[in-house]
């Protein structure tokens, strides 16, 4: 076990060049992650991740924002977050070791576990608005993830269990229907946010091939192609935190059964933040949610979201083709975008991050770009360094300290 400090600059400084050129024609699977765990984040990074744990994960009411919706189950739409909130507190528990993180995470999965039906439901909604009501499926999709997330970094079986029922409810009930769409305004696509990606992570844990299956055959993830839209009009599938999020589930399903036509997506999509202008000088991109080229800088600019799946996307393309130009703009990304969307004492946050005007903070913990922001910020040090054979790859120039 070796030991490796970032205080050393300038050797770490070469070294990292190195590695990062070298990288740049190795398969994926020879950039591996550093677990939560093996990784000490100090510097500004570092401190965002204590300031967020402080004073927003443990300074929440996760009882009465989070779980008791669950607990009543008489919403006729809408969305919470609570898979996300899990997913952020698995990441952070690991992270940390921090023995109130490690309970406050205990007792919201164990909470949410509690609310699961005898069909395998976990959710906010009466019966007759389940699975197709908006953002019923997103929120369970997240749940999968989150439970799954849990299993994965502290073996939690309860956890995985919970998260295959839930899987198998989603598969059991759209597979009476399988040419139904979610019901409302947006695309079914934009409404399963996050699915394939859940579906794809429980996969990895079980080995169970149905998950894989369903995202292939029944979501088409292989198959779906629709061209990069700018504006927020029709159906919304102009939303860029969905796009990526489609692209990156991609990505992962390249993992699991390699097929060149998995990347193109996120050929096509770079092509337009790095030539068409779709990505803005401080490292944002999408207005009102959805994508654009006027380079305004004001207003809706850079949802939360969006910022953290460019970071998340990024940093697979990052493991998967190693070339570091996708880390510096990760690097623009983290310190313009998404600390800019955090107050000053860590407790509030907001939807948009624009860089001209004034900006505003979002009212609540839960929804969308709250518990988005928790989550990515919870993998920060997961993109500081990777493992590439006997070495480590250094990504963000952060101050730090991993152990491999």
């Amino acid at each position: 076990m070796v030991r490796h400090s970032q205080s050393s600059w300038l050797i770490l400084f070469a070294v990292a060049l190195s590695l990062m050129v070298k990288c740049a024609a190795l398969p994926a699977a020879e950039m591996v992650p550093l677990t939560p765990g093996d990784v000490q984040v100090r510097g500004e990074i570092g401190r965002r991740i204590d300031l967020t744990i402080t004073n927003s994960v443990l300074a929440l009411d996760a009882d009465r924002d989070f779980l008791e919706p669950f607990r009543r189950k008489d919403s006729q739409g809408g969305y919470i977050g609570l898979g996300k909130f899990i997913d952020s507190l698995v990441r952070f528990a690991a992270y940390s070791k921090d023995p109130k993180v490690i309970a406050l995470k205990q007792h919201v999965v164990r909470e949410a576990i509690a609310t699961q039906e005898a069909d395998g439901y976990i959710g906010i909604c009466v019966p007759d608005k389940r699975m197709w009501h908006l953002w019923d499926i997103h929120e369970m999709g997240y749940l999968v993830m989150g439970l799954t997330a849990d299993h994965t970094r502290f073996d939690e079986k309860p956890s995985l269990d919970a998260a295959k029922r839930l899987a198998d409810y989603i598969i059991a009930r759209w597979s009476d229907d399988p040419n139904r769409k979610t019901e409302g305004w947006v695309s079914t696509y934009v409404a399963t946010t996050g699915l394939s990606e859940a579906m794809l992570a429980l996969h990895g844990r079980t080995g169970d091939e149905r998950y894989v299956d369903f995202v292939v055959r029944h979501r088409k993830l292989a198959a779906w192609d629709t061209p990069l839209i700018q504006g927020r009009w029709g159906n919304l599938e102009g939303h860029a935190y969905y796009h990526m999020a489609l692209c990156l589930a991609q990505q992962r399903l390249n993992e699991v059964r390699p097929e060149a036509r998995l990347l193109n997506q996120s050929r096509a999509t770079l092509d337009f933040l790095l030539r068409q202008d779709g990505l803005l000088a401080p490292g944002l991109c999408g207005y009102h949610e959805c994508w654009h080229s006027n380079q305004q800088g004001f207003y809706k600019l850079g949802e939360t979201c969006a910022t953290a799946y460019l970071i998340r996307w990024l940093d697979a393309l990052l493991r998967h083709d190693g070339d570091s130009l996708y880390g510096d703009i990760m690097e623009r990304a983290i310190y313009n975008g998404l600390f800019a969307a955090q107050s000053p004492d860590g407790r509030r946050l907001r939807y948009y991050a624009p860089f001209e005007g004034e900006r505003e903070y979002f009212q609540g913990d839960t929804y969308c770009c709250p518990c988005n922001y928790r989550r990515i910020i919870a993998e920060l040090p997961e993109m500081i360094c990777y493992r590439r054979g006997d070495g480590l790859a250094i990504n963000l120039y952060a101050q730090s300290t991993a152990t491999a």
